[in-house]
């Protein structure tokens, strides 16, 4: 896990924003590729994110 991705999810997490890491994967340039479903405002997400 590269450190923007570790600062992302820090940054999620603080702000007490539901999510759920779909996937990561490195590119060959050495950046990071995470595809994320997350919670935009404070509506319910029922089971979008289970």
């Amino acid at each position: 896990m590269s450190r923007k991705s570790s600062l992302h999810k820090l940054h999620l997490d603080r702000n007490h924003m539901q999510y759920k890491i779909l996937s990561e994967e490195r590119q060959e340039d050495g950046s990071v590729m995470i595809e994320i479903i997350k919670q935009y405002n404070s509506s319910p997400v029922g089971t979008y994110l289970d």
